[in-house]
């Protein structure tokens, strides 16, 4: 706290007070805001350490009392001031490391905080920026014609994906699978499955996930392109691939453990594989992961999962 002039530390030591120990005296919002104030009135820059770091903790703040309407205002400010470089100084490469580390961390929790609110257009746009400025894809910025590339064809034209150094493997494939997830609910499909093939390569590089956590990444990747090329296409050849995707999923599951241990992802690739082979006219076997699904459904808890299986188990054949 050395850094922050006189006159804020008082307001920030009140806002982090309150704000981690509950104290019922200051109001850790209005704390916060001043603190900002007088750090700026002493004269550091909007986008130093200190500025940025007190924008953090009042997101962090709001987050925690459930405030979605200020997290997501704080947020955007918050993007705004480091997702582009100051017009006022020359950025050291350091600096811009740093700048785009926390504009990444704001942008993915502006993305969350936006699909809480059911604001999958802003979700949309955070994760696109997130994938467009932490990867290398400024040789396919362009088509044969010439005309510009969205973020999508962007990252499919692109050989082997490459990483800023402000960005992570896991970083940047779970704003994949994010990504994938919002095209697949737009019905954006022949969208949505390259991107989630991209996720698959960035879970490929990430050397930190434990065994556990690549396996159930790796159940969840395949099944949701499973259910993605079920959807984009029902001619046998698609249905097929999907079937192979989705077995994939399923074995690994089987090698993960005890049920519950990928959470939903077990019982949805059941039902998927049930609706996969339903559509290739294999009803009698379909019925059977149906049930499956039910039961798993059950086992678990998952109440959204228990009424797909019985709406697909009552449908008349």
């Amino acid at each position: 706290m050395r850094n922050y002039p006189t006159s804020a530390r008082r307001h920030l030591r009140r806002a982090l007070l309150g704000h981690h120990y509950g104290g019922l005296e200051y109001l850790p919002g209005q704390e916060y805001d001043a603190a900002i104030r007088e750090t700026l009135n002493a004269g550091l820059s909007i986008t130093s350490p200190e500025i940025t770091g007190i924008y953090e903790h009042l997101a962090d703040y709001y987050n925690k009392v459930g405030d979605l309407s200020q997290q997501r205002a704080v947020l955007s400010i918050l993007f705004k001031i480091v997702c582009k470089p100051p017009s006022d100084q020359i950025e050291s490469a350091n600096e811009k490391t740093r700048r785009l580390s926390i504009a990444m961390k704001a942008a993915q929790w502006a993305s969350e905080a936006a699909e809480s609110a059911a604001d999958m257009k802003a979700a949309r746009i955070y994760l696109e920026w997130i994938v467009e400025n932490s990867l290398d894809l400024n040789s396919t910025s362009s088509d044969e014609s010439g005309l510009p590339l969205d973020v999508q064809q962007k990252v499919v034209s692109a050989g082997s994906l490459k990483l800023a150094p402000w960005a992570t493997p896991r970083q940047i494939g779970m704003t994949l699978e994010q990504l994938g997830h919002i095209y697949s609910n737009q019905n954006l499909i022949d969208w949505a499955v390259p991107v989630y093939q991209r996720a698959l390569e960035m879970l490929d590089q990430d050397k930190e996930l434990s065994l556990l956590e690549r396996q159930c990444r790796s159940a969840i990747l395949h099944n949701n392109l499973a259910e993605c090329i079920s959807k984009w296409d029902s001619n046998k050849e698609a249905l097929t691939q999907a079937l192979q995707l989705a077995t994939i999923s399923m074995q690994i599951l089987e090698k993960v453990g005890p049920l519950g241990t990928c959470g939903e992802c077990d019982p949805i690739t059941y039902f998927n594989m049930g609706a996969i082979l339903d559509k290739l006219g294999q009803s009698h076997e379909a019925v059977s992961y149906f049930k499956q699904a039910l039961a798993r459904s059950q086992h678990i808890g998952f109440s959204q999962g228990v009424e797909k299986a019985q709406r697909a188990l009552n449908k008349p054949t």
